[in-house]
């Protein structure tokens, strides 16, 4: 059976890779959000964010929704209000180290919002990020600490 995601690959007709590098700019005008299972994909993606327990490919599967949610930000308002500081930990430590610039900066957000001090140096990390959008959302998100 073809997850949600490898049909979200298939439709946008690129792979995890591509998108980390040229988000949807290869995608002949296509969104995400376009996407025909873009509520399944989102509802997938809570699902797994409700289980609370998780393995590698689900915690990977959580970031890659992350991304791909990036205009709406419905995961990371998910992530936000749904998740203790434990299981967001998690997530930030799979997501810190992720290709996909898009779920870097909402991490960052995340770190912000929650006001997780024990992540601060996640965001030191994502200071120093090679996306400037990251970069820029992290500085936000360290002043939001500090503040």
């Amino acid at each position: 059976m073809v997850s949600i995601l490898e049909r979200f690959w298939m439709w946008a007709g690129i792979d995890p890779d591509e998108y980390a590098q040229f988000g949807m700019t290869r995608c002949n005008g296509k969104e995400e959000f376009e996407f025909p299972e873009y509520d399944e994909l989102l509802c997938y993606v809570r699902r797994l964010i409700d289980k609370k327990t998780r393995v590698n490919d689900e915690v990977e599967d959580i970031v890659i929704g992350l991304a791909l949610d990036n205009e709406t930000e419905d995961i990371l308002d998910y992530l936000s209000k749904e998740c203790g500081d434990d299981e967001i930990l998690v997530i930030v430590k799979e997501a810190i180290s992720s290709i996909q610039p898009h779920a870097r900066w909402q991490i960052a957000e995340l770190i912000g919002r929650r006001q997780l001090i024990g992540c601060r140096k996640y965001l030191c990390d994502l200071c120093n990020d090679n996306d400037p959008y990251v970069r820029q959302r992290a500085a936000n998100a360290m002043r939001q600490l500090d503040s």
